[in-house]
């Protein structure tokens, strides 16, 4: 009776850090897919049916920039540790469970900081435009599509202040 005991809860210990790894693995997938896109052609849902002023202008010069995400080197690390204690946790027993547990965290805390901190740039493109009145101004947005330099554009504002840039229509 003891052995089938034994046996019963080993495979409920296996069930259960089989899960663990499932959901991490889930959880890691789910934060990937969480990267915002910084394209001209990508609208927030509450931006639908809304008004947006817009200028013309003339694109003066462009550069291509990295863009960060902000806190993904942080969620990156937290997801990391999380994931490297656990993994450790599965390791051996007594002490040297609490080691392996520990030390997981610990490799798993780093590993995950530098993936968010890859994970979290892209690619963007930095124009400088000149308005009709002679302001000018400057706006980081996703590389496409790449506008030319003297190419008439007009950059769209939204009510909270962010801006995009799209080709003129009447050019």
């Amino acid at each position: 009776m003891k052995t089938l005991l034994t046996k019963k809860s080993m495979n409920f210990n296996e069930a259960v850090k089989k899960a663990k790894l499932v959901f991490i693995s889930a959880l890691f997938l789910f934060i990937i897919g969480c990267q915002s896109n910084i394209g001209s052609g990508t609208y927030e849902s509450v931006q639908a049916g809304q008004a947006e002023r817009t200028e013309p202008g003339v694109i003066l010069s462009y550069r291509y920039v990295e863009v960060s995400e902000d806190g993904a080197s942080s969620g990156g690390m937290i997801l990391g540790a999380i994931t490297g204690g656990v993994l450790g946790n599965m390791v051996g027993g007594g002490r040297g469970n609490t080691l392996a547990t520990v030390g997981g965290a610990l490799a798993g805390g780093a590993a995950g900081s530098a993936i968010g901190d890859n994970m979290g740039k892209q690619q963007g493109v930095e124009y400088t435009i000149e308005y009709s009145s002679g302001d000018i101004i400057t706006i980081v947005q996703g590389p496409e599509p790449l506008l030319q330099v003297g190419s008439h554009v007009l950059v769209q504002y939204s009510a909270k202040g962010r801006g995009r840039v799209i080709m003129d229509p009447r050019y």
